[in-house]
């Protein structure tokens, strides 16, 4: 299919908790070119189809680019799943994460690690409908 193809028949009702929605309304101040580069970077890790999903937020830049020439990318990614993973990691950045406030409500933090809250959360949002 072409792009011009593709356009046309592109549909638009965008969930509120993805770049699409209300979440994406967000106005970002305050971040350095190269934190969201990082992010971009970590969002691709996590999209990654054999990564193992090391927590990446103490890695610099350099050495996320040296990771990501390492990794193994197949054809079948999603390539949404990186803008959304890149969005959280914009998120944390900015100290909003996840900016989704009924979800926080709902679940509340409860001592968990990030990597529990991540996970908790995103189980929350695909057991929704969502994800991304």
């Amino acid at each position: 299919m072409n792009l011009s193809d593709a356009i046309n028949e592109a549909s638009h009702s965008p969930q509120p908790h993805t770049i699409a929605g209300k979440r994406g309304d967000v106005i970002i101040n305050g971040v350095t070119f190269r934190q969201i580069a990082e992010c971009v970077l970590r969002g691709m890790l996590d999209g990654a189809t054999h990564y193992d999903k090391t927590d990446t937020v103490n890695l610099d830049y350099h050495r996320l680019i040296d990771i990501i020439y390492k990794v193994e990318w197949l054809g079948d990614f999603d390539p949404m799943a990186i803008v959304q993973n890149a969005s959280c990691h914009i998120e944390k950045v900015l100290g909003i994460y996840p900016n989704i406030p009924k979800l926080i409500e709902k679940l509340g933090r409860k001592g968990q690690t990030e990597k529990e809250w991540d996970d908790e959360m995103m189980g929350e949002i695909q057991r929704h409908g969502g994800g991304g």
